[in-house]
């Protein structure tokens, strides 16, 4: 529901003592969607992000209040906040005023929350006299005062408000000198006209505790949205005024008034040598002194004013005369002039007469002229994993920024009159729109390396020429030019959520999901390899799971982790640690170590919550979260997405295809090891998947290790499972496997050629039973023997490929085989088209480890892809990842990894006559650090007693040299 909430709007005002500083009647266009400051024009100012507070079409009025000429505010529930800035105060007593209808008191609390206040000359944050507002708990509401910080110092009106009603509220905060000696106070419909009446609430900062002060003044009010479950539903607010009097705040209807609208106008520019385009306020008045007489209005410094769009204009002061005491609207039209200072100028239009005074506060900056001559030719060279250098050819203006950004993010121009900070660590320099980083802001040219960079990364910079004297000057040429913009991806595997290194090998088709409010929580268990990881690497890692709106972003979806620490367990049984919400902080994650080839083979497994991805229908794809233990990082490094979906099913008796029941059993299965369910006996997994995966359980509570909200009548016997199978299933469950969860073997199995299991008997063919459990006895399903097609018929461990000579070696190892026939061995030039070039036998049956070779004796030139197939006696296949190799009679130099941490890799194809080549190593002055020889076509160079910094590798060799940056941590 959105929250009506009007702000205590405080503008930009000249103010001098005893005077109104502000008076907000809310005259902007209304909008259902936009909120108060894209509608006031910035006027209003965000302080946070949410539901907007909304201009809402009509007013609110009080007896003796002058009537509201414009509209009013409101909003419900949390959301944006605003502020807006007046004259800053540091002594004395500051009113303010405002019209409140909470047209809807559900679901205020009875312990409330603040809705407004001013907040302290700067700052954001700090703030004082602030109305509160709780439930009476009987339908109605109440209002308090808090001069401070200090929740405890709120003090409460006694009188019961009612829904649905308008009230006068005035607010008063006495700035008294020392510490926690300020005072507030709170009106709750004073009569308007009459002097200042005892305060129906009053508080100070010494009533309770410590509390803050405004040490630097009071300067912006604030409109504040509270929490969704503890503010009032509804609230509306017209008529704010601001004032250093009681009179300020509730002027009678009778006295002398003038209004102007809007009271502030911004964003006035122009280059100097000409006058700025005009804006425009309207000024009224009533119950004006003398019944006849002139308003007198005076332009501030830098600013000329007229009554006419077209002139002319004086930088002095104009006359508006008025008869029968009244002001009909007038048009009064604002523009810096010719001459004006060079910079930022501001001040205040002041009005005064018929015993009356209101202010519109200006701002706005004469700038510099516009280079003619953008940069050109931006380039990106150099570039790392997070680094790389930009260079340009400057245009014709005194200074350029260089502005850094994804390449997905939006365009952000540059706004004259600013002058932006500039880093060259990515995200932290001044931002010209939202993801816009300015990188560089000088008069001269590159090179400069930017760091901070993400891996995998497209992004593109644009340079900017502009011209400036001094500060609010700048003036930008915003224009494209030949070579600017440009773009680039950064090297390495980014760390947004991709797919491409998280493969399934055993994955479920199903899962279980909330029905309605009711999590209905089961496990969702799988097995699965990830690659491209850096070789013996200990990783912190969690697990989620996302849908595809997650992909290329920091998301990683939702759901509770069940981890398992595989550098402390090497046996089964295995122990799973429960993560609600998966984080590299804490305790909220496990470790897992890489191959030496950087690959990790595991069982891994989330639990469904009621986020609106687990809806029943939706494909959910398991994620995988890690970052580099050795780091200390706590930000992720990598977010996978499997290339494998599950489909969530709804518990329900309903025959869909969004629906499931619940199936549990007893077994003999280890604790912790996977339990799969198959529609057929054979358990065919390349032809297939699981229907379902889930662990065999510990004995004792599930809810020591998945969390609370399991589904009802979960079964937690040591051995005993508990899974979802769909209601659309006419074959049933004719196959429940015992899995070992560390390296995939099938260590058990029954099957049932009919799905009707004997016991009870229980049929499992379409079933409709939702929550109730169908339960496979023991008997039927021990699940601690038999004979069972295993999840991996082939477990491939490592698979290198290797330039040797004027050959390539092809060598790879299995873990285990079953009913294993041959191994074909696929080439291709470019990773899409292959070709099978041999073809070796294979063991069979095997559960020790074998190492295979293979050669091939006629490389293709350039870049050679390798990959194997692995066909069984029935005559199905799996394929293996794929390997390349460069191989060319052109000499051709990689250096990996970089940035390095404890060596780099020099890999060197074309060097087909194992040529002697030199390699150095130099840091940025050229001083030599590393020099040595080798034929070899790779040689390992050690970093790790290199300072952290870039250096230069250089490869000479028969007077050709290949140079690279590269990158030491």
């Amino acid at each position: 529901m959105k929250k009506i909430f009007t702000l205590l709007a405080v503008l930009l005002l000249s103010v001098s003592l005893n005077a109104q500083l502000l008076h907000e009647p809310f005259t902007y266009t209304p909008d259902v969607a936009l909120g108060l400051s894209v509608q006031s024009n910035g006027v209003w100012q965000k302080v946070n992000s949410g539901d907007s507070i909304l201009i809402e079409a009509g007013n609110l009025s009080y007896t003796g209040l002058p009537a509201s000429t414009g509209n009013r505010i409101n909003f419900g529930g949390s959301g944006t906040d605003y502020y807006t800035s007046f004259t800053n105060q540091t002594a004395g007593t500051i009113y303010y005023s405002f019209l409140l209808n909470v047209a809807t008191v559900a679901p205020l609390s009875t312990t409330g929350d603040y809705f407004t206040g001013y907040i302290e000359n700067g700052s954001t944050t700090n703030y004082f006299a602030r109305t509160w507002m709780k439930s009476d708990g009987a339908g109605g509401y109440l209002l308090g005062i808090n001069p401070g910080s200090n929740t405890a110092n709120t003090q409460w009106a006694s009188t019961a408000l009612a829904q649905g009603s308008t009230y006068l509220v005035v607010v008063a905060f006495e700035i008294v000198a020392g510490t926690q000696n300020d005072i507030a106070k709170i009106w709750i419909n004073p009569t308007v006209g009459s002097p200042e009446p005892t305060a129906d609430a009053t508080s100070n900062n010494s009533l309770s505790g410590t509390a803050n002060d405004p040490s630097s003044g009071i300067q912006r009010l604030l409109l504040r949205q509270g929490s969704s479950s503890a503010a009032a539903g509804a609230l509306q607010m017209d008529e704010l005024r601001v004032g250093t009097t009681w009179a300020d705040v509730t002027p009678n209807a009778s006295s002398p008034s003038l209004i102007a609208d809007p009271t502030s106008l911004t964003g006035f520019s122009t280059i100097f040598g000409s006058p700025s385009a005009s804006q425009s306020f309207d000024l009224s008045g009533t119950n004006l002194s003398g019944g006849s007489g002139n308003i007198t209005v005076t332009a501030p410094a830098n600013f000329e004013i007229s009554l006419n769009a077209g002139g002319p204009y004086s930088g002095g002061s104009l006359l508006i005369p008025y008869t029968g005491g009244a002001l009909s609207s007038t048009t009064v039209h604002v523009r810096i002039p010719f001459p004006a200072s060079l910079g930022t100028v501001s001040g205040n239009v002041t009005c005064s007469g018929g015993s009356a005074t209101a202010n519109v506060g200006v701002s706005g900056n004469v700038l510099e002229a516009q280079p003619t001559v953008q940069a050109t030719n931006v380039t990106i060279t150099n570039i790392t994993d997070n680094t790389f250098d930009l260079n340009w050819t400057p245009g014709n203006g005194s200074f350029r920024i260089a502005v850094l950004r994804q390449t997905s993010a939006s365009v952000g121009l540059p706004s004259d009159g600013t002058n932006y900070a500039a880093s060259t660590i990515m995200g932290s320099g001044g931002t010209t729109g939202s993801g816009n980083y300015v990188v560089y802001n000088g008069s001269g040219t590159g090179p400069l390396t930017v760091t901070n960079l993400f891996p995998g990364t497209n992004y593109t910079v644009t340079v900017y020429e502009y011209n400036s004297s001094i500060a609010g000057t700048d003036n930008y040429l915003t224009t494209s030019a030949t070579g600017n913009p440009t773009s680039a991806s950064t090297t390495g595997i980014t760390n947004l959520l991709t797919q491409g290194f998280f493969t399934g090998i055993a994955v479920p088709q199903f899962m279980g999901s909330f029905t309605g409010g009711t999590q209905n929580r089961i496990p969702t268990m799988y097995f699965a390899k990830i690659s491209g990881l850096a070789p013996n690497t200990v990783y912190k890692y969690y697990t989620q799971a996302a849908n595809t709106t997650d992909f290329a972003t920091t998301a990683t979806g939702a759901g509770g982790s069940l981890l398992i620490d595989y550098n402390t367990t090497t046996t089964t049984p295995v122990t799973y640690t429960y993560v609600a919400s998966g984080s590299f902080t804490g305790s909220n994650y496990s470790f897992l170590t890489s191959d030496a080839s950087g690959n990790f083979q595991g069982t891994f497994g989330f639990i469904h919550t009621t986020n609106s991805r687990f809806t029943k229908g939706n494909n959910l794809y398991p994620t995988i979260v890690l970052v580099d233990d050795a780091g200390g990082s706590t930000s992720p490094r990598y977010r996978f997405a499997l290339n494998q979906s599950i489909t969530a099913l709804e518990f329900s008796t309903t025959a869909d295809a969004v629906s499931g029941s619940f199936i549990q059993g007893n077994s003999s299965a280890v604790a912790g090891n996977l339990v799969a369910l198959w529609r057929s006996v054979d358990g065919n997994l390349v032809a297939t998947r699981p229907l379902s995966m889930t662990v065999a359980e510990i004995a004792g509570s599930a809810t020591g290790w998945i969390g609370s909200n399991v589904i009802v009548n979960y079964n937690y016997n040591a051995g005993a499972w508990n899974t979802i199978m769909p209601n659309m299933n006419e074959d049933g469950i004719k196959l429940i496997q015992q899995i070992n969860p560390l390296n995939g073997s099938v260590v058990g199995c029954n099957s049932d050629a009919d799905g009707t299991w004997p016991t009870g008997p229980v049929p499992t063919s379409d079933p409709a039973n939702g929550v109730t459990p169908l339960a496979i006895d023991a008997a039927d399903a021990p699940l601690n023997g038999g004979t069972c097609y295993a999840i991996l018929p082939v477990t491939l461990g490592n698979f290198t490929v290797a330039k040797q000579n004027a050959t390539i070696k092809i060598t790879w190892t299995t873990q285990q085989e079953v009913n294993s026939r041959e191994f074909v061995i696929e080439r291709s030039i470019d990773g899409i088209n292959w070709s099978a070039i041999k073809a070796i036998p294979a063991s069979g049956h095997s559960t020790v480890a074998i190492t295979y070779n293979a050669i091939d004796e006629k490389p293709l030139k350039g870049m050679n892809y390798y990959r194997i197939k692995l066909i069984d006696q029935d005559n199905r296949s799996t394929l293996s990842i794929v390997r390349s190799v460069l191989f060319s009679s052109q000499y051709l130099v990689l250096v990996t990894p970089n940035p390095a941490t404890e060596f780099i890799n020099i890999n060197v194809s074309g060097n087909n006559t194992n040529e002697v080549y030199t390699v150095t190593i130099s840091d940025m002055s050229g001083k030599k650090l590393i020099q040595t020889q080798s034929s070899n076509y790779v040689l390992r160079i050690a970093t790790n007693k290199l300072a952290k910094g870039i250096y230069i590798v250089q490869i000479a060799n028969a007077g050709k040299i290949f140079t690279q940056k590269v990158i030491v941590q």
